[in-house]
C-alpha cells in the first residue's frame, strides 16, 4: 500500500513539475472570443545571414508555424512542402495550409479532421534534425520551387518536443 501512495506522489510531483514548465514556455491572449496557447519565443534556428522562427499555437487546432527569422521575400504557395528530418533517420511531409504568401509564412494545422495525428505524434516524441521549407520565386514568368533546408540544435528540437506535448493537453 505505501509503494502505490509512494507512486501516486511521485507521479503527482512529475505532473506538476511539467505543469509549471509549461507555464514557463507558454502565453494566453484573448483575441475577442478566441483564447489562443503559444510559446512566449519562437524557437530562432540560424543559417549564416537566413534563418527561420517556430511558433506552436493552439486555438480551436494546434498549429506548427514556421516564418522566415530575416523577413526577406519569400513565397510560400498552397501546397508548399514541409520536409522533417528526425535524428532517428525517419521523414515526415507536410503540406502547408494556408494561401500564397510571400512573408515566408508556413503553417500546419493539426487534428484528426486533418487526418495528420501520425505526423503529429512523430514531431511530439522525436527529435528534428533538420527541417527543409519549399519557397516559391518566379523567374521569366515560371514558377521556380527552392527548398531550404534549415537544421535544429538538439535543444530547439527538445524545445519543439516539449512545447507540442504541454499544448497537446490543452486540446485534451
Amino acid at each position: 500500500m505505501k509503494k502505490i501512495l509512494l507512486s501516486g506522489a511521485v507521479l503527482l510531483l512529475s505532473l506538476s513539475a511539467f505543469a509549471q514548465n509549461c507555464t514557463k514556455i507558454l502565453k494566453t491572449e484573448t483575441y475577442g472570443s478566441t483564447v489562443m496557447t503559444s510559446m512566449k519565443e519562437p524557437i530562432k534556428v540560424t543559417q549564416g545571414s537566413d534563418g527561420i522562427e517556430i511558433n506552436l499555437i493552439f486555438g480551436s487546432n494546434l498549429i506548427f508555424k514556421v516564418g522566415t527569422a530575416n523577413r526577406a521575400l519569400k513565397c510560400v504557395g498552397s501546397n508548399a512542402l514541409m520536409n522533417t528530418i528526425f535524428t532517428d533517420g525517419s521523414k515526415s511531409s507536410l503540406t502547408h495550409m494556408g494561401k500564397l504568401n510571400c512573408e515566408g509564412n508556413f503553417s500546419v494545422f493539426f487534428g484528426e479532421v486533418f487526418q495528420n495525428t501520425n505526423e503529429l505524434q512523430q514531431l511530439e516524441t522525436k527529435k528534428i534534425k533538420t527541417i527543409g521549407i519549399t519557397y516559391s520565386d518566379y523567374k521569366d514568368n515560371k514558377r521556380v520551387d527552392n527548398i531550404e533546408v534549415f537544421s535544429l540544435t538538439d535543444d530547439q528540437s527538445t524545445m519543439v518536443m516539449q512545447t507540442l506535448k504541454c499544448l497537446s493537453i490543452l486540446k485534451n
